[in-house]
């Protein structure tokens, strides 16, 4: 709180928060504006919330003049938890191309939710480089997408993403812990095709062993079309 009266008389200024009264120590004007500070245990008495703040100066002769109207501000002392980070509906681990530049309006890659009216901060490191994206945070759910560029700056393989924010009164949350993805836009290539079954006369619902070879290691779910010329 900053102070301006007249010089030399007594100024006195009163804080009400929603747990108590502060009443500081009289400041001597000079006549220019002058700091009224607070100390950590008048930060514990008044507590946090609503702070509404009066003042009256004193001149020599004893004659008395309040603010025309009371101060108010809003003390917050308490450091934001960490943002939620979680996968948009639909994308799964590991992600491809579409799902990393998928559009916001469809969910983009990801969401992230932080304390209304806070900065959020969200990087992405991956195995070439790095992203990171700011933006203000609504109390919601808010979608990320990364561009094609983005995505061709982080590369193929391992990607981290870390969240954190900083509240409208500058306290500073911790960082997520990083969830771990990996980050594949190439599609496979079938190197080969075996047959691994002798020949002969096949009937109907008999199984035909098939060996594929792929340019990348399998994952499970992954399907691959085979198509038989009978």
């Amino acid at each position: 709180v900053r102070v301006t009266g007249e010089a030399g008389a007594s100024i006195g200024v009163t804080l009400t928060g929603t747990v108590g009264t502060v009443t500081l120590s009289p400041i001597v004007a000079n006549g220019a504006e002058q700091a009224a500070r607070l100390t950590s245990g008048d930060l514990n008495t008044l507590g946090e919330g609503l702070v509404i703040v009066s003042a009256v100066q004193t001149d020599a002769a004893g004659n008395t003049q309040p603010i025309a109207a009371e101060l108010t501000f809003r003390l917050d002392t308490v450091a934001p938890a960490a943002p939620l980070v979680n996968l948009a509906n639909g994308v799964t681990n590991p992600i491809s191309l579409a799902e990393a530049t998928q559009v916001a309006a469809a969910g983009g890659l990801l969401s992230v939710r932080g304390e209304a009216g806070a900065e959020l901060t969200i990087t992405f490191s991956g195995a070439l480089g790095g992203v990171t994206r700011t933006l203000t945070a609504t109390g919601f759910n808010q979608p990320i997408e990364l561009s094609p560029a983005e995505v061709t700056s982080l590369g193929d393989g391992l990607l981290d993403v870390t969240a954190r924010q900083v509240d409208p009164a500058g306290n500073d949350s911790s960082e997520t812990a990083p969830m771990n993805l990996t980050l594949d836009t190439v599609d496979p290539t079938i190197y080969s095709r075996l047959l691994d079954a002798p020949a002969g006369f096949y009937n109907a619902g008999d199984q035909i062993p098939i060996v594929i070879t792929l340019s990348e290691p399998a994952v499970p779910g992954q399907q691959v079309s085979v198509l038989l010329n009978v």
